[in-house]
């Protein structure tokens, strides 16, 4: 009898020994899953966004670019175009891209030689942004500026 119960009390043993192994193993697993698991980040990419349009306002960035498209000089509409295009991709991510135009609110019109990337299809999350001035060289002239920014491959 005795070599019974110290065959029970081995089993007992091994079951435990399983149980607390498992137990062990599980909960490894679901903290290097919570190690691993990130929240997503809260960019304020829309604020980065206006920002940047405050700051091609400050410089004069906006008004040039208004005044080259009136003027329609191919040359100088490039480099605004490029000047504008590259301030907003410094705060999208390397995979950020964007969709811009003009939209003249006197006669309801968008300008057709403003659009930066026209031809590009926005996939993902879009965030869009417009900016409204007023006055272009101190003249009144409203014009709103229609941004999209998205990143590609997300």
């Amino acid at each position: 009898m005795i070599k019974v119960n110290t065959k029970k009390g081995q089993l007992f043993i091994i079951e435990a020994f399983i149980a607390v192994t498992v137990m062990i193993i599980m909960v490894t697993a679901i903290y290097e899953v919570q190690l691993n698991t990130h929240p997503p980040q809260e960019t304020k990419i829309d604020q980065q966004l206006y920002d940047v349009f405050n700051n091609l306002e400050k410089t004069g960035k906006l008004d040039q670019y208004i005044v080259a498209l009136k003027a329609g000089n191919p040359t100088v509409i490039n480099e605004n175009k490029l000047i504008i295009e590259n301030a907003f991709k410094v705060v999208l991510p390397a995979n950020g891209e964007i969709r811009f135009y003009c939209y003249n609110v006197t006669n309801s019109q968008i300008i057709e030689n403003s659009w930066i990337n026209k031809n590009v299809n926005p996939s993902g999350t879009v965030t869009s942004s417009e900016y409204l001035i007023l006055e272009v060289n101190g003249n009144y002239e409203p014009f709103i500026f229609h941004l999209e920014a998205w990143l590609k491959g997300v």
